[in-house]
Order: structure tokens, then sequence, then C-alpha cells
């Protein structure tokens, strides 16, 4: 399985070696070819995990057709669910609920993007708090800009 013509993750994430904001394409996103600099992406972007890839969801939750992307991040205990702007509430379908649910039930928090400013949802599973998130989050930022 490869991504198609999904390239959703050059829009909805944000890349902060390259000043890349949410919810803004990339510069060095080339339509349906891909990454004009894939060999030397930054780290955000090598560590970079595509739920939908990774696991081999059927067609149609494929991020760029559903509104939907699942980034789990290596060697990080959050799932960041990031939505389409157009289509901010598209998280609240069944089949993503049910693999958010299981995220929680997995002892994985779940911070999602509805795709406006300051529209994250958190959904914590017992135990964990929303600072633990956050702080988590900010090493996984830090690390990327090499600090």
């Amino acid at each position: 399985m490869n991504c198609g013509n999904c390239k959703i993750c050059c829009y909805v994430t944000a890349v902060p070696e390259i000043q890349k904001h949410f919810n803004t394409w990339c510069a060095h996103a080339i339509g349906s070819q891909g990454c004009r600099i894939y060999a030397m992406r930054p780290l955000s972007c090598c560590g970079f995990e595509c739920y939908w890839l990774k696991e081999g969801l059927s067609k149609d939750l494929r991020p760029d057709l559903c509104g939907v992307m699942i980034e789990s991040i290596p060697g990080y205990n959050v799932r960041v669910v990031y939505c389409d702007p157009s289509k901010p509430m598209a998280w609240q379908q069944p089949e993503f609920r049910k693999i958010i649910a299981d995220f929680a039930l997995s002892n994985h928090p779940v911070v999602v993007n509805v795709g406006r400013k300051g529209g994250n949802v958190i959904i914590l599973p017992d135990g964990i708090t929303e600072d633990q998130v956050w702080s988590e989050l900010n090493e996984l930022n830090e690390k990327a800009m090499g600090v």
C-alpha cells in the first residue's frame, strides 16, 4: 500500500523546522508527485507515520477522501488526529470513534485537531493529564527544532 494521490499530511500537519504551520500547504509539496525535498526532508517528516498507511485501513478511510488523518509518533505515547478544515467533524465518524476509543483503552492520549484555531479536543486515558500530553508534544517540537 502507498499514499496514492493522498498528500493531506503536507497540508494539515505543522513542520517546525521549515516554519510550516497547520492547515497550510507545504511549499515543497508538488501536486500528486509528492515532495520536492523528500531525500532531505525535515526530521518531523522523516518520523511521520500515517496510521491509515501503517495499519492498512480501507480505501474509503484514506485521509484525503474521508477528511481524517491519524498520526502515531514513534517513541511517543500521544496520537494526533487531524481533520481537514473543510470537514471539522469528520473524526466523529463511527470508524474513527472506535479507533480513538481503542487508543484511549490502550493508554494512548489523543489530541484531535479539528482544523480551527484553538480547535483541539483532548481524550485522556485514566491517569494521564492534559499537562503530560502537552509536555510530550512540546518535547517532540523541541526535538524537531534541535533544541
